[in-house]
């Protein structure tokens, strides 16, 4: 995944957001406490976010992703939430923006570049915001599924989100044919299936074995 890639996904997000009605961007979705407008505040924020980070990385220093912490990024979400929805959309774009900007400035080397995200480098930050985009959309509920998700999407989804099983287990992708673990319970079903319920997306009805609680996401 390029960032080029995950770019082109920006913008069909915000070319389908631009559809919703107003009563449909402050509808709730399937996310506890949250409508439609949570979800895109959410990700213009974490857009601007991740292009601050780059930022900073290019200038050899750090800054948290978020001024407050975990507290003022719930209280921004809040907030911006209860925007009219062309200011959720200009906020999205600018976070968008930003974000294509910050990483057309960067050169192959910069990814490897330290950040304070997980205190990991600037490429952890461009896996991250593939994960967000492509899971969030679905959040959404704008007609995008986890069956919409390429194959790349959902294994690395799995590959990231299988620690969220408190025991050992063996998951089996039906479609694609790839497996995780060597041992334990076996889970099967379509790789799609796999990655929705590893999410929370999904209760795993589509899935074979005994699936056990998850914890909580890395």
């Amino acid at each position: 995944m390029t960032p080029e890639d995950l770019l082109g996904g920006d913008a069909r997000l915000l070319e389908r957001a631009s559809h919703l009605t107003e009563a449909e961007a402050h509808a709730p979705v399937a996310l506890p406490g949250w409508t439609r407008a949570h979800v895109l505040t959410h990700l213009g924020d974490l857009s601007a976010a991740f292009a601050r980070q780059a930022r900073y990385a290019q200038r050899g220093e750090r800054i948290d992703v978020y001024d407050g912490g975990r507290p003022g990024r719930d209280a921004s979400i809040e907030a911006g939430a209860a925007r009219p929805l062309p200011e959720i959309l200009d906020g999205l774009r600018a976070g968008f923006t930003a974000l294509e900007e910050a990483w057309s400035d960067l050169s192959d080397e910069d990814w490897s570049l330290p950040c304070a995200y997980r205190d990991l480098d600037l490429h952890a930050t461009r896996l991250c915001w593939w994960r967000e985009l492509e899971v969030h959309w679905v959040d959404l509920e704008v007609g995008r599924t986890p069956a919409d998700w390429s194959f790349a999407t959902s294994g690395h989804l799995v590959d990231w989100l299988r620690v969220r099983i408190p025991v050992p287990a063996v998951l089996t992708a039906t479609d694609s044919g790839r497996t995780w673990g060597e041992s334990g319970t076996p889970v099967e079903g379509p790789q799609h299936a796999l990655a929705a319920w590893l999410a929370g997306r999904s209760s795993g009805d589509d899935l074979t074995g005994a699936l056990p609680l998850l914890d909580p996401w890395p």
